[in-house]
């Protein structure tokens, strides 16, 4: 594994702009068109009265991702019923707010594999209790999936959870240490650290989707959700660089860019958006290599992968207006080719 240390790498100063294409026109020939759920508002006011709940010791902190999380759920599912829309949007609100957590205690290595600890017992314990608020959501939605998921279903939606806590440790350290992993070597880490696992079990549970575990472990299913979640990756990591770089994090596919081959931001950017391009015709390629599996089965698998094309796309365009990364009023509509993007100022906490 090659790694390179950020301090023998000078990211700044960076440019003022840099122009990002339209990342939706390169997977809409695919994905099709995003579209929303119309059940957000009647899930919003359901999710609040879930969280208020919980017995949060800072509830103007914790409540920080729960619109965007309701946003982004209408987005990802826009066919899932009211009370499986609910459960992913929970499901997401507390993927995003235990990542903080970790994110904030990566100077504390030993009280961050104590908290992963405790939200991986949430998942599996039957009885489980604890006074941390997170966990007992953890544990909450977990029964409740377990309730109304297929046993396969299930299965996949813990096990993919868990690794996205376990290697939320092992992305701080890197965060904490400074190291910026060569191309290659980020992809794998990043292929985990997305919650690829944990995100198409999403899917799966919200279109009740019933599929024989054999499936699961066909080689070119495999590959190809592999592929959905690289992309999900490579086009994440292109409209989070600038709410990072503000940050002063450099864990991202456009710095390993910057690094290994020594280029300026904007041509690592591209490359970025080349890689993203690169991948989403692989996917196509896999797609029409297909096997058959059989009357009943051929149905849900076409249901699986089109649910994962929505949330891809319903990702990218709930990307492009979120104010966690850019902001309606600055891009108008998706129907342009590409932006010229300002780059955000560093916090001052990160200065």
């Amino acid at each position: 594994m090659e790694l390179f240390l950020m301090e023998v790498y000078n990211f700044r100063p960076l440019p003022a702009t840099f122009n990002l294409k339209n990342i939706a026109k390169i997977t809409s020939p695919v994905c099709g068109p995003g579209r929303v759920s119309p059940h957000g508002h009647q899930v919003e006011r359901a999710l609040r009265d879930w969280f208020m709940s919980f017995n949060f010791p800072d509830l103007s902190q914790a409540l920080v991702h729960l619109d965007q999380c309701n946003e982004i759920a209408t987005y990802y599912f826009p066919d899932a019923d009211v009370k499986r829309l609910e459960a992913c949007a929970a499901s997401m609100y507390f993927a995003l707010a235990v990542d903080d957590t970790l994110l904030h205690a990566t100077t504390e290595p030993d009280r961050m594999k104590s908290l992963v600890d405790t939200y991986v017992q949430a998942i599996y314990q039957e009885n489980f209790s604890s006074p941390n608020p997170y966990a007992m959501m953890v544990h909450d939605i977990s029964k409740r999936i377990q309730m109304t998921a297929s046993p396969g279903n299930c299965t996949r939606y813990q096990q993919g959870l868990e690794e996205y806590f376990r290697t939320g440790v092992s992305d701080a350290g890197r965060r904490s240490q400074n190291q910026i992993p060569s191309i290659s070597e980020y992809l794998l880490v990043r292929r985990v650290c997305v919650g690829g696992i944990f995100t198409w079990a999403h899917v799966e549970y919200a279109l009740e989707i019933n599929l024989p575990d054999s499936v699961f472990s066909d080689p070119v299913f495999i590959e190809l959700t592999t592929a959905a979640t690289d992309i999900m990756a490579l086009q994440n990591d292109l409209v989070s660089f600038n709410k990072e770089q503000a940050g002063d994090e450099y864990l991202n596919f456009v710095c390993s860019i910057m690094v290994e081959k020594r280029v300026e931001l904007q041509e690592a950017i591209d490359t970025l958006v080349a890689m993203t391009e690169t991948r989403v015709g692989e996917y196509v390629n896999l797609k029409a290599q297909f096997p058959v599996f059989g009357p009943g089965v051929d149905s849900e698998v076409a249901r699986y992968f089109a649910g994962i094309e929505q949330l891809l796309q319903g990702g990218i365009v709930w990307s492009y207006f979120t104010s966690r990364y850019f902001a309606a009023e600055v891009l108008g509509d998706l129907t342009h080719e590409s932006l010229v993007i300002d780059l955000k100022k560093m916090k001052a906490s990160a200065t």
